[in-house]
């Protein structure tokens, strides 16, 4: 494959990552002011769950900083530096959303097929991620 076409390859696997992530940040905060949202944050604290309405606002907005930021990383209005910066956070934040996911929000319960396409899904995009970081 030639430059040209890895290049094209990259820029629309970033693009579409970009627009993943701002669904993603779109959806979080679409559930944190849901009307039944309220309700299931008491049950939560109820059965000693905390509040988790903080975390889920806090990564929806998160989402959509990274979905712009990724969005914006084919048109170079960052300098070189600011972009590697700024993609090494989304890397972060992503491998914490997998950490939160998967192991301390008590779903680490790889007993079914749905969890481990879960799980692979979230590392193909954090892989996703390194691949832009690392040929940008």
């Amino acid at each position: 494959m030639n430059t040209k076409d890895s290049n094209l390859i990259l820029t629309i696997l970033t693009l579409a990552l970009g627009v993943f992530f701002l669904i993603l940040g779109i959806q979080g905060i679409q559930q944190y002011n849901a009307p039944g949202s309220d309700l299931a944050r008491g049950i939560g604290e109820l059965f000693g769950r905390g509040n988790t309405g903080f975390l889920t606002l806090a990564f929806g907005i998160l989402n959509l900083i990274s979905g712009a930021i990724l969005i914006l990383w084919p048109v170079n209005l960052l300098s070189s530096g600011l972009k590697n910066l700024a993609l090494i956070l989304v890397f972060v934040f992503w491998l914490v959303n997998i950490v939160f996911d998967f192991i301390l929000n008590g779903n680490f319960t790889p007993d079914n097929l749905g969890w481990y396409k879960n799980l692979a899904q979230s590392l193909i995009i954090l892989s996703s991620l390194w691949l832009i970081r690392t040929q940008s």
